[in-house]
């Protein structure tokens, strides 16, 4: 070829240039993208472009978070990055981040609220008799037909005819009067 038609007369491995940016297409990665000439890691996108110029495992962060595409569980999202139980959120909004089946804790009691019968009391967690009471403040909980011992004598107050008086729970004769104090409790 002639020098005339060459874009590189004083270089001999070097002829056109496709794109115009200067570097010749022999040396050139993207000869016909004058934005671009090298691709350092060889992933197919040009260092101008690429995130991660020398990691061909990345070429973007779409976030701007820092971490790239490739190796970002929430590329989108720039507060998130890892979701460690991979249950979809990420571990900074996750109160639960190795438990796939907690993500909240509303309550800020370290129980998270899937397994929390009381999401919103922090004093409470379980209802083991399932009667709407936690365990915590029923007396009985594991009677669902329990919760309250007003006088403190075992019996709740819902079985305890007399639920102020610890010396008495039954009245057999209804007449008002306790058996232990009845000196009739069968006749009223």
């Amino acid at each position: 070829m002639g020098d005339n038609a060459d874009a590189f007369p004083e270089d001999a491995t070097e002829t056109a240039d496709a794109d115009n940016d200067g570097v010749g297409d022999n040396a050139d990665a993207f000869p016909t993208d004058a934005t671009e000439t090298v691709d350092s890691d060889e992933d197919g996108v040009g260092d101008n472009s690429d995130w991660a110029p020398n990691d061909a495992s990345e070429s973007a962060d779409s976030d701007g978070d820092g971490v790239g595409d490739n190796a970002d569980a929430f590329p989108d999202d720039d507060s998130e990055t890892i979701d460690s139980d991979l249950d979809g959120v990420g571990d900074n909004a996750d109160a639960f981040d190795n438990d796939p089946t907690e993500t909240t804790d509303s309550d800020l009691d370290g129980v998270g609220d899937n397994a929390d019968a009381f999401d919103d009391d922090p004093t409470e967690t379980i209802d083991s008799d399932s009667d709407g009471v936690g365990d915590n403040a029923d007396a009985f909980d594991n009677d669902p037909t329990e919760t309250t011992d007003s006088d403190g004598d075992g019996v709740g107050n819902n079985a305890d005819a007399f639920d102020d008086d610890p010396t008495e729970t039954i009245d057999s004769d209804g007449d008002g009067v306790g058996d232990n104090a009845d000196w009739a409790p069968n006749d009223a």
